[in-house]
C-alpha cells in the first residue's frame, strides 16, 4: 500500500531534522584560481544538514570551510615587452603593468673613419629595445697640414748682424769738419754770385 503524500513529506522533514538523509551529498567541483579570482578544492555538501565533507560518503567532515578556498594567484608578469614607442610587463591574462615611453640613447656600433662608413642605433635605457641601425657617413680623406720649412740654424738674420764696436770716434769728427767746410763753401759761392750779379747792373 502506497504511503500518502503528506506522510512522505513528514518523514522527509523528520530525517532532515535528525541529520539523516538517504540522498548522497552534492559534489562541488574544484575550480582553478585566476589572477584576480579565488578557486576551491572539490568538496561535498549535505543538502539535509548543510555540512561540508571531503568524501562522497559524508564520513570526513570539513570543519573549517575556508580550508577549501584557494586564494587568487595574482598576476604573473613577463619580462619587458615593447613596441617602437613604449615598453611594459604583461601577464598571460592580458593585464599590462609599468607601461611607459622608451628612454632612448645613441649607441655606436661601428666608428666611421676617413674612408669607411660607420653605424649607430637607438637603444632604450630601461628595457633594452633597439631601433634599426642608421649609417654614419665617412669623415672624408684626411689632408695632412702643410709643414713650415725649418730655418737653417746657420742663416743669420740681417737684423741680428751688428757692426762691431771699436771705440774709435775719429771718423765722427772728420765728418763734422767736412760738413762745416762744405757748408762754408756753399755759403761763399752764394755770396759771390750775388755780388757778381749786383756789379753787372
Amino acid at each position: 500500500m502506497d504511503m500518502p503524500k503528506e506522510a512522505e513529506v513528514a518523514v522527509f522533514r523528520l530525517f532532515r531534522v535528525e541529520g539523516v538523509s538517504n540522498k548522497s551529498p552534492t559534489l562541488v567541483p574544484a575550480k582553478d584560481t585566476a589572477c584576480t579570482e579565488e578557486g576551491n578544492k572539490a568538496y561535498y555538501i549535505c543538502d539535509a544538514c548543510d555540512k561540508w565533507f571531503e568524501d562522497a560518503q559524508g564520513k570526513s567532515e570539513i570543519a573549517d570551510k575556508t580550508s577549501v578556498i584557494i586564494p587568487a594567484a595574482g598576476h604573473t608578469l613577463s619580462d619587458w615587452k615593447a613596441d617602437d614607442n613604449s615598453h611594459w610587463h604583461e601577464c598571460e591574462c592580458g593585464y599590462k603593468a609599468d607601461v611607459a615611453q622608451h628612454s632612448f640613447k645613441w649607441v655606436v656600433d661601428k666608428e666611421a673613419n676617413a674612408t669607411q662608413k660607420g653605424a649607430k642605433h637607438e637603444e632604450c635605457t630601461v628595457c633594452g629595445y633597439k631601433r634599426a641601425a642608421v649609417e654614419i657617413p665617412a669623415t672624408g680623406t684626411t689632408i695632412a697640414p702643410a709643414t713650415t720649412p725649418k730655418k737653417d740654424s746657420t742663416t743669420t738674420s740681417t737684423s741680428a748682424v751688428k757692426n762691431p764696436k771699436t771705440g774709435d770716434n775719429s771718423n765722427i769728427f772728420l765728418w763734422i769738419v767736412l760738413l762745416l767746410i762744405s757748408g762754408g763753401t756753399v755759403s761763399c759761392i752764394i755770396v759771390y754770385d750775388k755780388k757778381r750779379k749786383y756789379n753787372m747792373k
